[in-house]
């Protein structure tokens, strides 16, 4: 009898699957970003025009970053709220080796395309990952100066993919000189 169960649930479980692995793509009428919806590949609207203010995903597989009350956040197809994502110049963060920038309660940690944060948010200012490693601060002062990447102060260090510390955090700055060779150089401590 159990065999006949699983039997009878197999083609259920490869049903939702495929539902879960189907893309949905971004249509918007006029350029309006606010006329935007997503489509399955059969045209049937999945989430109608006007119910967010922006949508940035131009291909929906397991989330999407859409803008809604001022703020820019990743959803999944049930389109609950995952995290809010970390933005520059009022745009979402790229994916860089398939890992993104994340926000909670003005800390950053770091989240995949799936969905699921690697790195909880912890830090003052972090880097996206380059060849498996991102720089992060903990101080730093959050105001900018023009044409300034990151607020000043603070101590920087290194994570990997994992969160694990690769460089301690206790540099007043890093300098990556063979970024090829992941070797880092001559930082200033302080």
């Amino acid at each position: 009898m159990q065999k006949l169960v699983v039997i009878l649930l197999w083609p259920v479980y490869f049903s939702l699957a495929a539902q879960n692995s189907e893309v949905w793509y971004l249509h918007c009428d006029s350029g309006k970003a606010a006329s935007c919806a997503y489509l399955d590949a059969n045209g049937q609207v999945k989430i109608p025009p006007g119910k967010y203010d922006t949508c940035y995903t131009p291909e929906f597989t397991a989330l999407a970053f859409v803008k809604i009350h001022k703020k820019v956040v990743a959803i999944n197809k049930a389109e609950n709220i995952l995290f809010e994502v970390y933005c520059e110049n009022q745009q979402p963060d790229v994916p860089v080796e398939g890992i993104f920038r994340i926000l909670e309660n003005s800390k950053i940690g770091y989240a995949n395309l799936q969905g699921k944060v690697l790195v909880p948010p912890q830090y003052d200012a972090a880097t996206p990952f380059k060849q498996g490693m991102a720089f992060v601060n903990i101080g730093c002062n959050t105001a900018l100066e023009p044409n300034q990447q990151f607020g000043n102060g603070g101590k920087w260090g290194a994570i990997n993919r994992h969160g694990a510390l690769v460089v301690p955090i206790r540099y007043s700055n890093l300098n990556v000189l063979d970024a090829a060779n992941q070797e880092i150089k001559s930082p200033e401590i302080q």
